[in-house]
């Protein structure tokens, strides 16, 4: 049976394929898809923890998303038991009975937002120190950055 030629009817009968276009069909298709990882909300990733890349060859590389330094963050201090601390002490619930108790909330809240200069928090036991610093750490990784917890009783040896 002899084939039909379709070209004179403006139709082709053998599509060409693309490996390039068929990559990035691939790639757009898993970037749109939604991922599991909680705690954080990326938008860039849509919570993979990652994006791919087509390649001319069909193929796909997938590249870390800038979201994960920050989730591995919050993994370890998840993993070191500080989960909790993390969750309850946060700007809100810094207790001010006092006017200084105000005050020194209010500039650490200040530093968690931009970080500009300094923060060095020294007080007698009980006088928010640790609540306060680590409601800083909360704040920032809610903003999606990592950060190093580390109290002075344990690392200052």
């Amino acid at each position: 049976m002899e084939k039909l030629d379709l070209s004179r009817f403006g139709l082709v009968s053998e599509p060409s394929y693309d490996p390039a276009a068929h990559g990035r069909m691939k790639a757009d298709a898993y970037n749109q898809s939604e991922g599991s990882y909680t705690g954080i909300d990326c938008p860039k990733c849509r919570n993979r923890g990652n994006s791919a890349v087509a390649r001319e060859d069909g193929s796909m590389a997938f590249v870390e998303c800038d979201c994960m330094e920050a989730r591995r963050s919050a993994w370890k201090m998840e993993k070191s038991g500080l989960k909790n601390v993390i969750r309850d002490m946060t700007f809100e619930r810094f207790q001010t009975t006092e006017a200084w108790q105000e005050q020194i909330r209010d500039r650490a809240m200040a530093y968690g937002e931009t970080l500009e200069g300094w923060l060095l928090l020294c007080g007698q036991v009980g006088s928010g120190k640790t609540h306060l610093c680590t409601a800083v750490c909360r704040s920032r990784l809610l903003k999606g950055e990592a950060v190093r917890y580390m109290p002075w009783r344990d690392d200052i040896a």
